[in-house]
């Protein structure tokens, strides 16, 4: 039977979830577990909240969903050293760097991938099996069938987000905090899900473009269960505890029955959080069809029904579960104490010894009496799964002294229950400093359309262009002229998302681009890396590796990538402090991409991706569909670093790349002069992005 797994962002909700049948639950403490409305468990909180779950049977994951920079791998260590030691039974993690180390330090605790490592096809689940993690939550953005399909590989265990808010970015693809948020958060649970605003798409009144309604699976948990999916996982850490009382009680009713949820709990379901409706989401897609996903349009959007979450929370604050078996054995022999013994699922053992038995002259004890007697454990998290006894006829005990025999066993138990057996522990490994370079960044440039390439004749070619694949081969007359230039490099740049039934078509396109000559492709993802290195091109990595570390750096190095994007959301001090594994790669110009979804998602007029949303500022995000159908926002402001070079030229990168997104031929032909210092261009509205540590104010950035 899957695992049914559970937010807890609090104590309380960590009650909410057990006492409603959570089998698991995920949750963190400091910064590690916070949400958009809390700052996160206290360490005494957290260390109380797994002590409370492990004497019910409930397995603790701790999270440390955080893409992480250098200087925060000392907190890391200390923060995975208390997981261990106060008994989580596995830690989630989503960077590769950080899953690298957590595997150095701590070599026996189990790792789960996080919904970020965007795990879609079957090369990306091998290659996180390979990492060593034993379970992977895969994104929202897959069907049934390539749920299915990945279940069979049966490398590692499967978790799907069965129910719960759903987002708008693919994994690994949203920057929202980062540009919006004055915290900046790269931890992927403390979401302010501040996409769920209101806005407006191609200027009219459609106001919540971005707000995808709840998801709600619950009527294909058996078709998920027979595909090998191993865990259910409710997502919604930012919400309250009743609502995770709610939907964690309704769900295990379901799985333990094995039947659809009744009417009625359908309509406390959608009464009490989701006003707009459920959605089934891309899982329930055929042939490329979506169901209906935005909600919310009205503004109510979902929101909590107090009526209903009065009752919930006084069912789990003042109701137990019981959930624990326990198997006891009674001996009741004349002049000798009644003697009772009790073990529970985990063989802990407990016995307890009582009065004499008396003569019985009305009602005398017997296997029965006793029996019932034992199954009356209410108030614990215990439940009588059978009664081994031995009653010489004609005795009796009172109850009161087996009730208490009963409590001491219990309490025992509980105590026993409640030790936990850490791993075994390592120490920080240390880790040596590749050198900054000290050559000048050359400069790189990212087109979306081979159109934007027309007027380069007067202008300085820079030393590598990524262009869409299909763009190269529709353009030749612009591209072929570029390859025959010695010092320019052309680069095939894959779609950031490319699922397996995706994979025939773009390997037929990338064998007429090597025909062409055209050699290096840029990947966003792992797999495509070790997908193009099998086709026999030589890679380059794109800003989706998320590389915000030197570790992960360390990792991709393995894949002999030619070099790596590194985040727009570092500063210039944290790039110049890595360890340069590969030659690194930063954003120079350009939009900030604020969020990429999967295909089919954004929707304008039509099927299309609208051409641009607008918030209520005023401000202006330009859409930029890809050759996926997958839809990338971008900032109304364009990042731009032409007079900061002094800068960006002594921090060690190998490469500063200009994206060009809504430019016309003859603005990427002046931005290029700019950047080589042969003109004046400069955009009218413009940012310096994230990179400085004064930062400036949203509006600025965005």
């Amino acid at each position: 039977m899957p695992e049914l797994v559970a937010p807890g962002n609090s104590p309380e909700m960590v009650a909410a979830a057990v006492q409603n049948g959570a089998d698991a639950v995920y949750m963190g403490f400091g910064v590690l577990g916070a949400s958009k409305s809390k700052p996160g468990m206290s360490a005494a909180d957290f260390e109380k909240s797994a002590e409370y779950c492990r004497i019910r049977g409930v397995n603790v994951y701790g999270m440390m969903n955080i893409f992480a920079v250098d200087s925060e791998f000392d907190k890391l260590y200390e923060s995975a050293m208390y997981y261990n030691r106060m008994g989580a039974n596995a830690i989630i993690a989503q960077d590769p760097g950080v899953i690298r180390f957590i595997h150095q330090i701590l070599p026996d605790m189990p790792v789960f991938g996080g919904e970020n490592m965007g795990v879609n096809d079957m090369q990306s689940l091998k290659l996180a099996s390979a990492m060593g993690l034993k379970r992977i939550t895969l994104p929202t953005e897959l069907t049934e069938k390539e749920i299915a399909r990945l279940a069979w590989d049966n490398s590692a265990e499967l978790e799907v987000t069965v129910h719960g808010p759903l987002c708008m970015a693919y994994p690994g693809g949203c920057h929202v905090n980062a540009l919006f948020s004055d915290k900046r958060s790269r931890i992927c649970d403390r979401c302010g899900e501040l996409c769920r605003t209101e806005l407006k798409s191609e200027g009219r009144s459609e106001k919540y473009p971005l707000r995808l309604r709840d998801v709600c699976l619950i009527e294909r948990l058996g078709d998920l269960a027979a595909a090998g999916v191993s865990a259910f996982r409710i997502a919604g850490y930012s919400r309250e505890p009743e609502y995770v009382a709610m939907v964690t009680g309704i769900y295990s009713r379901a799985i333990r029955d094995g039947e659809d949820p009744t009417f009625e709990e359908m309509t406390v379901l959608q009464k009490a959080y989701s006003h707009a409706g459920f959605t089934q989401g891309i899982f329930s897609a055929e042939n490329g069809v979506l169901p209906e996903m935005q909600g919310g349009r009205d503004g109510v959007g979902t929101k909590a029904n107090p009526r209903y979450f009065a009752a919930l929370r006084r069912y789990y604050i003042n109701n137990e579960y019981q959930r624990v078996p326990l198997k006891f054995a009674a001996k009741v022999k004349p002049h000798r104490p009644i003697r009772i013994a009790a073990m529970d699922d985990r063989k802990n053992v407990a016995a307890a010894q009582g009065d004499i038995p008396t003569t019985a002259y009305h009602t005398a004890m017997t296997p029965t009496t006793l029996q019932t007697q034992l199954f009356k454990l209410g108030g614990t998290p215990y439940y009588c799964d059978g009664v081994r006894s031995i009653i010489e006829p004609g005795l009796t005990v009172s109850k009161d002294c087996v009730t208490k025999m009963v409590r001491s066993m219990t309490d025992e138990i509980t105590k026993k229950r409640k030790a936990h057996v850490p791993h075994g522990e390592r120490q920080y490994p240390g880790t040596s400093r590749v050198p900054n370079s000290d050559a000048p960044p050359i400069l790189t440039v990212e087109v979306r359309s081979a159109s934007q390439l027309a007027e380069l004749k007067d202008a300085p070619l820079p030393g590598v262009i990524y262009i869409p694949a299909a763009e190269i081969l529709k353009n030749r007359q612009i591209i072929e002229p570029l390859m025959r230039d010695p010092n320019v490099e052309i680069v095939a740049a894959l779609p950031g998302l490319l699922k397996d039934r995706e994979r025939q078509n773009m390997e037929n396109r990338l064998a007429k681009l090597r025909m062409m000559g055209v050699n290096h492709v840029l990947a966003e993802s792992m797999s495509q890396i070790v997908w193009a290195k099998e086709l026999g091109f030589r890679v380059r990595g794109g800003f989706g590796l998320n590389a915000y570390n030197s570790r992960t750096l360390a990792v991709l190095r393995y894949f002999s990538l030619e070099s790596a994007a590194v985040p727009f959301e570092l500063r210039f001090s944290q790039i110049d402090a890595m360890s340069k594994e590969l030659p690194v790669e930063i954003l120079g110009y350009g939009r900030l991409p604020v969020l990429t979804t999967a295909p089919g998602l954004l929707k304008g007029r039509g099927d299309a991706a609208p051409p641009s949303i607008s918030d209520r500022s005023g401000f202006n995000y330009p859409v930029y569909c890809d050759g996926s159908g997958g839809s990338t926002v971008f900032s109304s402001r364009k990042l731009f670093l032409a007079d900061r070079a002094a800068d960006y030229s002594k921090i060690g990168v190998w490469g500063v790349r200009l994206v060009f997104t809504t430019e016309n031929s003859l603005e990427c032909a002046a931005i290029m002069k700019r950047y080589t210092g042969r003109g004046d261009y400069r955009p009218q509205a413009i940012t310096r992005g994230l990179y400085y540590p004064e930062g400036e104010p949203a509006g600025d950035i965005l």
